[in-house]
């Protein structure tokens, strides 16, 4: 039977990307105008400043009660950093940068659940912030009623759904990137990348399966096919790093499927039910899970 996410993300392929040439007119990411479901961070997201350039949702109550990845993700998490280990015992994290790819960079980030990080202000009896001062005294104003919100950005939110398929209902991850030029040059110094999208929309999910879209954009009409050899090349040096190599799992990136129409790149990665749990098993046993 073929996993709930796959399913959810089969629908979206159709009208997400035209898959081919470089002469279609830009897309407007057309599945991003369908309603879409809510999924954990939404609350969390207006409890962040607008301005950001870069949020990193995590459902980590999702993957840790998952039945095929809950156990293999809490053993990662268990041999996390210090400064992380309050985290595993969270329900949702959430990640929001400002002014990424500048030298002043500063993140937040805001956690539900679990045992708030050393310095935290509280935002509710389950939901603390940390960063740079500046911007938890943003956080502290917006609670007041003072600035707009991330998820007041209507085009960023936008941006947001582009990536998640029209008849999926949950996300484990979901990331949001939207990048100026200064951005991009900084980035492209900092990460020794030839092109930086001006726009990065990701989705992903684990039910019984795993299925993950990635949208990047550009502004000229020829940057799709551009992105399109970038998340290739991206997906070789993956297949052949170190860490990939010592977990076994290069080859999955194989599974990584990408297509390209005017500024627009989509990259998708499916891994079915069967296949998942092969490789689940394979890293328990490394892990030593049991």
């Amino acid at each position: 039977m073929r996993g709930r996410a796959v399913a959810a993300l089969a629908v979206a392929g159709a009208v997400a990307c035209g898959g081919g040439g470089n002469d279609a007119p830009p897309p407007r990411y057309p599945q991003a105008q369908l309603a879409r479901e809510a999924t954990a961070a939404d609350p969390l997201l207006a409890m962040a400043p607008e301005g950001a350039n870069l949020v990193v949702e995590i459902d980590v109550a999702r993957l840790r009660d998952n039945a095929v990845v809950g156990e293999l993700f809490a053993a990662f998490t268990a041999e996390a950093p210090p400064q992380f280990a309050g985290l595993a015992g969270a329900d949702v994290v959430v990640l929001v940068s400002y002014d990424v790819g500048d030298p002043e960079a500063g993140s937040l980030l805001i956690v539900r659940g679990g045992t708030a990080p050393d310095g935290a202000v509280r935002l509710d009896d389950t939901t603390a912030a940390t960063g740079p001062p500046e911007l938890v005294a943003r956080v502290e104003a917006l609670q007041g009623g003072h600035g707009g919100s991330v998820a007041d950005d209507d085009k960023l939110m936008l941006l947001r759904d582009s990536a998640m398929p029209a008849k999926a209902t949950s996300a484990s991850v979901r990331v949001t990137a939207r990048l100026d030029f200064d951005s991009r040059v900084g980035l492209s110094g900092m990460m020794d990348l030839d092109m930086v999208p001006s726009a990065i929309s990701v989705w992903g999910d684990v039910v019984d399966d795993l299925a993950v879209v990635a949208l990047l954009s550009g502004e000229e009409i020829t940057d799709g096919k551009h992105l399109a050899e970038l998340v290739k090349e991206w997906r070789s040096r993956a297949a052949r790093h170190g860490v990939t190599e010592a977990w076994s799992v290069g080859y999955l990136l194989d599974r990584v499927q990408v297509e390209y129409t005017g500024n627009l790149a989509r990259a998708t990665f499916v891994v079915g039910p069967r296949a998942l749990e092969r490789v689940v098993q394979r890293l328990r046993r490394k892990l030593a899970v049991h």
